[in-house]
């Protein structure tokens, strides 16, 4: 295994207009933040758990899972604040007592993540320099298409009458995770001139971002939950 100093980074922020307070919202009975707490600390790969918020009851929630807590400006919590800005804040602030190498976000809106999935993409990190990032990706099995101005359906990732297994495969990023070399945050950014892909399967792909989502989210639990058996 690569031996390299990397935290985890957990943005959270108290806004969200389509699912509100969706970070604290219960999920099989526990916060939906607490998840990605749990899951970050059971991998034992982690210098430090960070939760990035500008909520006082995410904060609260994140400390007692375990993690420890940076409150974020309010600035970088608005609706137009990009995640790359928040690590880059909670970076300066961590960088100040600890050396990191890598810093890995992982969004709490995804909440399925396989038991061996930081053993398993910890492996990739020689694969990384300055300025090359790593991302987990899903295949697309779905035929996908435009609508043109004149409203028109056109076929993008096969053409019309093609069997789905025979059409060309697009790929996805599924917000399981993001690895980012400390020196490209430094500079604002997640992702470099290059991004390695770590493939994961469709299941862990469907992220939380309004009620339906959430509905989904506790049936895929309750469906994987031997198997998610090493967070409870």
């Amino acid at each position: 295994m690569i031996e390299r100093n990397m935290i985890a980074f957990i943005p959270a922020r108290g806004g969200s207009q389509r699912l509100p307070g969706k970070n604290i919202k219960l999920l099989y009975g526990k916060p939906l933040i607490e998840w990605i707490i749990r899951f970050a600390l059971k991998s034992s790969i982690f210098l430090g758990v960070y939760v990035s918020t500008d909520d006082n009851e995410i904060a609260t929630i994140s400390e007692n899972a375990g993690a420890q807590v940076i409150i974020r400006p309010p600035e970088l919590a608005s609706d137009f604040s990009s995640t790359a800005e928040s690590a880059w804040h909670a970076y300066e602030v961590i960088s100040n007592t600890t050396n990191i190498d890598f810093l890995c976000t992982l969004q709490p809106t995804n909440r399925l993540r396989p038991c061996k999935l930081m053993e398993d993409v910890i492996e990739k990190l020689v694969l990384l320099d300055d300025h090359t990032s790593l991302t987990t990706v899903s295949k697309c099995e779905l035929k996908l298409g435009r609508i043109s101005a004149q409203k028109e359906y056109i076929s993008v990732n096969y053409s019309l009458g093609q069997r789905s297994q025979d059409m060309d495969h697009l790929f996805y990023e599924n917000g399981l995770l993001y690895i980012t070399p400390a020196k490209l945050i430094e500079t604002g950014k997640l992702f470099g001139g290059r991004v390695i892909t770590f493939e994961t399967d469709k299941r862990y792909s469907i992220g939380i971002d309004d009620l339906i989502d959430f509905q989904l989210a506790e049936l895929m639990f309750k469906e994987n939950i031997d198997e998610l058996s090493y967070l409870l």
